[in-house]
């Protein structure tokens, strides 16, 4: 027979049904914190979503001048024969860049190729206007991970 309220006894958990209130009180909350946590880790990425956003950041580098954090997304490879100075020194030559955006990512098995929308300044005069150009890259799969293809 239920009396309304608990024993004092124990925590009234499964064997009692005078805690049913307890017990689904208890499940809402886990469901929601499972839901909630769930909403945090979101999907997983396509490969297409991983290079697009690592050629964004790589981009957003080099328009900034990291070239620290540029270098940083070339594969393990190129990094084991272009120290990062030298990765410096070959895009010391370069337009100044004004502005880089990833338009368009198609992979398919461990390469994909990502097309960026490149805003420069004309290098010859008048320097007063800015150029708009696509440049594809090539990204691959390596050790888990996606990198730059640069050739050394």
């Amino acid at each position: 027979m239920v009396t309304g309220r608990c024993k004092a006894e124990g925590f009234c958990w499964w064997p009692s049904s005078c805690c049913v209130l307890a017990r689904v009180g208890v499940l809402v909350l886990l469901a929601v914190a499972l839901t909630g946590c769930a909403g945090l880790l979101g999907e997983p990425m396509t490969p297409e979503q991983v290079v697009a956003k690592r050629a964004q950041a790589r981009w957003d580098a080099l328009v900034a001048g990291e070239w620290e954090t540029a270098y940083s997304f070339a594969t393990p490879a190129y990094r084991a024969v272009v120290d990062a100075q030298r990765f410096q020194r070959s895009h010391g030559g370069q337009p100044s860049w004004l502005g880089a955006k990833v338009r368009d990512v198609q992979c398919r098995e461990d390469v994909c190729d990502a097309t960026v929308r490149l805003k420069y300044s004309s290098p010859l005069p008048p320097r007063s206007h800015a150029i708009e150009t696509d440049y594809i890259e090539r990204w691959i799969l390596d050790g888990g991970n996606w990198w730059i293809y640069l050739k050394p």
